[in-house]
């Protein structure tokens, strides 16, 4: 029988292809290759089961704190861009990345907010702080508010991810010349 925590990695990975709402138990429990009500031994129900993936988003997110300071600017701010190109799924004819599919979760978990609020705001304060650092020392424009480069480069990729679940797939290529015309706009003159 699989683990909790194979089972839980499998639901991930069934929830990013195919979303949440549209993943039943029956194709989870084929997934991991056992009977539906053997998934019963583990989670009382799918809410359950998509819960404890919300906890697992969570805490890989309160995990993956990026050393912002080991990058240069121009660095993050193509990482930050190509983060919102994401994979087409043609049989559901939908986009799913860890970040639609945590928003998905919190729309049916909203008592994870508050936890998803604080780790986005701890991650902005640290991306803020390494652009105030670049303004300090002219690695970017002096005439800049970190604050608000800091939300443009987390919102940006976001955006693509929305366009992207109600749209079609963009091509690479826009992610590198957005990423290099927003590098044009911050860099020292």
């Amino acid at each position: 029988m699989p683990s909790r925590e194979e089972i839980i990695q499998v639901s991930l990975e069934l929830f990013l292809k195919h979303g949440y709402i549209n993943t039943p138990l029956s194709r989870i429990a084929d997934a991991v290759g056992i009977k539906k009500a053997s998934l019963y031994a583990h989670f009382k129900n799918k809410e359950d089961i998509g819960r404890s993936v919300m906890v697992h988003l969570l805490e890989e997110t309160e995990g993956h704190n990026l050393d912002m300071n080991r990058y240069p600017v121009k660095d993050l701010v193509h990482m930050f861009i190509q983060s919102g190109i994401v994979g087409w799924s043609p049989d559901v004819k939908s986009y799913h990345s860890h970040d639609t599919l945590f928003s998905e979760l919190l729309y049916y978990f909203p008592d994870y907010r508050d936890k998803s609020h604080s780790l986005m705001n701890s991650f902005n304060r640290s991306l803020i702080k390494r652009l105030e650092k670049a303004v300090r020392e002219g690695e970017i424009r002096d005439t800049l508010d970190p604050e608000v480069l800091a939300w443009e480069l987390v919102t940006i990729p976001k955006g693509f991810h929305y366009l992207q679940n109600i749209s079609q797939p963009y091509e690479t290529e826009l992610f590198q010349k957005i990423a290099d015309n927003f590098w044009d706009r911050i860099k020292p003159e």
